[in-house]
Order: structure tokens, then C-alpha cells, then sequence
């Protein structure tokens, strides 16, 4: 699924339901004509929201990964010449077996992966069934680049035709020699199935001492892809949802283990202290009460040396507690994510991120980006990017300042919520991410999920804006007040961008009162 561009400005101030038909096309990078949402990244950058949340999933046994294009011919190497092949599929699922849908569409591939459990040591025998070409392949171990072609279909089957028995054209090489198997042991799998016109199948099935009848593969012998080696975003080097809403280990998405630990588990701002709380926002996220003593706080291990050439980038949202100091001093420098102490100390240096800056010292030489005051009891996404010696902190995907680095900075603990030396911050994390790349100010927005308002005080959009929350999307009855002080003689305008699912023509409805008007890449379609 790429990602495309889009406006969207809604004056909240007369009923109307207004209809327009436009085309979108996956793979089409659509541009904004303003220039704040535009910095000339390309199809690549704006696809790479997709590619690192599939990076992250957690997977587990009984499912196996279907990752789908569209374009195909019915050959497998008009999928392996796709554009989008492997990185950026159109559509994906799980599904319960290895086994595709039947008939379900023309001109499309299927890249299925993930691991295969055998029940006992024996040898087995796999088979392939398509419409239209297939090559199925298995490794000696859990590693892809083990894996060799063990059986194929040569043109098409009927659905299950494992035999090629059903007036197809499948071949004798849609049957596999035995294979040795290890109970115990996972072997990675993979299936390379290319569909052109009529109908269309895909299904895998084995034989051995513990499998008597032939049988499609299910999901208790399965699971998808997992770990190092099927990080999508290589630069992703950390990523804690930090939703698992119980126990004092906090999960490293990223695929490279990197998990976190709480202390102080009773140092939070839920029931009793607890730290993990439910967010009628963000569903489960942690929470630290700024207790310096007792309040809690993550240990995620090292953030890795840094130099002046390369970059990194640190992503996260909060929501600072209304009762968070930003004095200076004061808890103005508490940390959010970094450190404080504890670190490298000859010369002293720290990194981290605070309510007040962003702080990056080394020997005495503070390189900082002064942006505003957190403001409390709100939402905020936040960037850190490093690209050379220049830092960009951008806010709810708007750049908010800039600095320069002149030292480097070797490796550092890296905390959540306040160092383990004290500086502890009062309030609400969730979803902290590090890369070890600067990435583009298009990917930070993809990152959001949700357009960006901004609330104004007056029916003309103008003058600096009451409120700037991301909304996750535009679907708002308002019996009162559209926000605070503020009910009637009031707009809001919206940016973000959507991304079709499927090439194909859309819809967009606006139904409000008052008056609305729709952008699309610059375009105004809804007035």
C-alpha cells in the first residue's frame, strides 16, 4: 500500500452533503501543493510507513503471511519484475493454513513466507496446487537464504489438484522428493504464485509418518516471519508499542530484542499508582507519576555512539501530565526519553529529550533545539532527526527547529520517562521508535495515522491557530462547544493524507454544518 498525499480543509461553520467521484491509484505518489507538506521525497519515502510497521508485528503460531500485488501476468517472473516486489505489496494478510483464496481476482501475485514446524523426525513430501504458475521453496534451517525450489506448477491446476489429474497443466515437478525433517526445529517456507486472467488457487500440502493423509498445511505447523533477518527497515533498531497493559517488561517490536525493563512498577498514574494505563486515545499506554525517588522509569539499554556523518531518528507521542513542571531549572529538564547519569561521565556526556528541549552534550558544549513548551494533557507526535551534523525536530509532523552538532557522542543509556539517576517526567507515553537513518519529513507524517487540525478562533482561518491536536479522523457531532471557550464563529482546517487500498476510482462525501470545502493534491473537489 503506498501512501498518497492529500489535502483536506473543513470550515466548521450550513448543512450540505456534497458527492464527488475521484481516481486514486496505488503506487501513485499524490503531491500537496503547499510547500509545508511537501519536501520533494519520493514514492520510496512514502511508502516506508507500510514497510516498517510490517517489520514490527509480533507474529505467532497458526498463521502464515500472504503479501499480494497487483499487476501480474500469470507467470512468477512477471511477479519478480514488479516495481513493488518484495518490499511494498498492495494488500497482506494471515491466514490459517497454506492455502490462498479461490477465484478471487485477476492480475495478481502472492508472496507467502514464514516457518514450518514438523511434528516428528521423518521424511516428508510436500505438493503444490495452482492457477496459474507457482514455485514452492524450503530451507535446510530457519534461514531464507537456505531455501531452494522443491516442487512448482508449470502453468495452472484446478483447485487441490495435486495429482494434476483434473485436465490442467501442472506437471510431475508439482510433487517434491522426500525431505528430511527435524522435530523440534522451524525450516523457512515460502511460495511464489502468479495469477493472470479466469479463475485463480493456491495450496500446499504434505505427507509423512505423523501426517498419514496427504493434507493442506495448517496453521499449527506455521507461523510468519520473525526476527533479524525479516526486519523490513533495516534502520529500525528500536520500536516499543509499550501496550502490553500488564508486567514490567516492555516488547521491542523492531525484531532486534532490544527489550525494555520498568522499575518502580507502582510509579505510574493509574489506579494505585500503576503504570500501565488504558488511553481513551491511544488504548494502552505507560505512564510515570515524576516521583525522582519512586517514580517509574524504562531501562532500554544503550542508544548506539553517533558521529557526524551518519544519522538516526527518534520518534514517540506523550501526553505531559497538567501538573508537569517546564521551569528551568526545574522539571523543565526532566527526561523523557535518554539520559541524564550514568552514562559516558569523562568528558560528560548525555542525550535526551526534555519538556522544555532537546538536549545533546558533550564536554560542555549543550547542542540543543529550543522548541515550544509541552503543553499539558495532550497528545503530541513528536521526531527528533539527525542527517549529518544537522538535528530537525518536528512536532505532529511539522518541523519545529533546528540545531547543529560539532561533537560526537559515544554510546549512551537510553531511558523512557526519566533517568535512573532521578529527572523524572510526569505523564503518558506510547509507540517510541529509533532508526539508525534520518528519515524524511514524509515518513514522520506516515508515522501519525491521523490528519492534523487547526482550531481557530474566527471564520476565516487566520491568525495563529487555539488548538493543533491530531485527530484520527474527521468525524465530529459537536452538541457544545467545538473546543474549548469556543461553540459558534469558529473554523478548522485539516491536512493529512490518505492511501487507497486498491487502483481504483473512490468516493469522498462531506456532510457538516456549515460550510466545507476538500482539497485533494491541490485540487478542490469538494466546495
Amino acid at each position: 500500500m503506498w501512501r498518497m498525499g492529500m489535502k483536506r480543509h473543513a470550515f466548521v461553520a450550513v448543512s450540505s452533503i456534497l458527492l464527488v467521484s475521484v481516481g486514486l491509484w496505488a503506487g501513485q505518489f499524490a503531491r500537496d501543493a503547499w510547500s509545508a507538506l511537501s519536501d520533494g521525497a519520493g514514492p520510496d519515502d512514502a511508502a516506508a510507513e507500510y514497510a516498517l510497521a510490517a517489520g514490527g508485528e509480533e507474529p505467532a503460531r497458526g498463521t502464515i503471511l500472504f503479501e499480494y500485488y497487483w499487476g501480474a501476468d500469470g507467470s512468477v517472473s512477471s511477479l519478480q519484475s514488479l516495481p513493488t516486489f518484495p518490499n511494498y505489496p498492495d494488500d497482506r494478510e494471515r491466514r490459517a493454513s497454506l492455502e490462498g483464496p479461490t477465484d478471487w481476482r485477476d492480475h495478481y501475485s502472492a508472496y507467502v513466507r514464514g516457518y514450518l514446524y514438523p511434528p516428528a523426525t521423518c521424511n516428508y513430501t510436500f505438493w503444490i496446487a495452482s492457477d496459474d504458475q507457482s514455485h514452492l521453496w524450503l530451507s535446510k534451517d530457519e534461514s531464507p537464504g537456505h531455501a531452494v525450489q522443491i516442487a512448482s506448477v508449470l502453468v495452472w491446476t484446478p483447485a487441490r489438484d495435486f495429482d494434476n489429474t483434473g485436465g490442467g497443466f501442472g506437471g510431475p515437478q508439482q510433487k517434491s522428493s522426500p525431505i528430511p525433517l527435524t522435530a523440534g526445529k522451524r525450516y523457512y517456507i515460502k511460495v511464489l504464485h502468479a495469477e493472470g486472467i479466469g479463475g485463480d488457487n493456491l495450496a500446499v500440502a504434505w505427507q509423512g509418518p505423523r501426517i498419514r493423509d496427504r493434507s493442506i498445511i495448517t496453521g499449527e505447523y506455521l507461523s510468519p516471519i520473525t526476527g533479524p533477518q525479516d526486519v523490513i527497515d533495516p534502520s529500525l533498531i528500536g520500536w516499543w508499542k509499550l501496550e502490553e497493559g500488564s508486567g514490567t517488561t516492555v516488547q521491542d517490536s523492531s525484531g532486534h530484542n532490544q527489550h525494555g525493563t520498568i522499575y518502580n512498577y507502582t510509579g505510574g498514574l493509574g489506579l494505585n499508582g500503576a503504570v500501565w494505563v488504558s488511553d481513551p486515545e491511544r488504548g494502552t499506554v505507560l505512564s510515570f507519576d515524576g516521583d525522582d525517588a519512586a517514580g517509574a522509569y524504562v531501562d532500554a539499554g544503550t542508544i548506539p555512539a553517533m558521529d557526524l556523518a551518519g544519522g538516526f531518528t527518534w520518534t514517540f507521542w506523550t501526553k505531559q501530565d497538567v501538573g508537569q513542571s517546564t521551569a528551568v531549572p526545574g522539571g523543565g529538564n526532566d527526561v523523557i526519553l535518554g539520559n541524564r547519569f550514568g552514562g559516558i561521565e569523562a568528558p560528560l556526556q548525555f542525550v535526551k529529550f526534555t519538556p522544555t528541549k532537546f538536549e545533546y552534550f558533550n564536554d560542555f558544549d549543550l547542542m540543543a533545539i529550543d522548541y515550544q513548551d509541552l503543553p499539558g494533557g495532550q497528545w503530541i507526535h513528536h521526531a527528533v532527526v539527525k542527517k549529518g551534523a544537522t538535528l530537525t525536530y518536528y512536532r505532529d509532523g511539522v518541523e519545529a527547529g533546528t540545531s547543529t552538532l560539532t561533537k560526537t557522542m559515544d554510546e549512551n543509556p537510553f531511558f523512557m520517562g526519566g533517568d535512573a539517576g532521578g529527572e523524572r517526567w510526569r505523564g503518558w507515553l506510547s509507540d517510541v521508535r529509533i532508526y539508525d537513518r534520518g528519515l524524511s519529513a514524509t515518513e514522520i507524517r506516515a508515522l501519525i495515522h491521523g490528519v492534523r487540525g487547526e482550531y481557530f478562533t474566527n471564520m476565516t482561518l487566520s491568525g495563529s491557530p487555539a488548538l493543533i491536536p491530531i485527530d484520527p479522523q474527521i468525524y465530529f457531532n459537536w452538541p457544545g462547544e467545538v473546543f474549548p471557550g469556543t461553540s459558534d464563529q469558529c473554523s478548522v482546517r485539516w491536512t493529512g493524507e490518505v492511501e487507497p487500498a486498491f487502483t481504483e476510482p473512490y468516493t469522498f462525501y462531506v456532510n457538516t454544518d456549515d460550510g466545507a470545502r476538500l482539497w485533494l493534491n491541490g485540487n478542490l473537489i469538494i466546495d
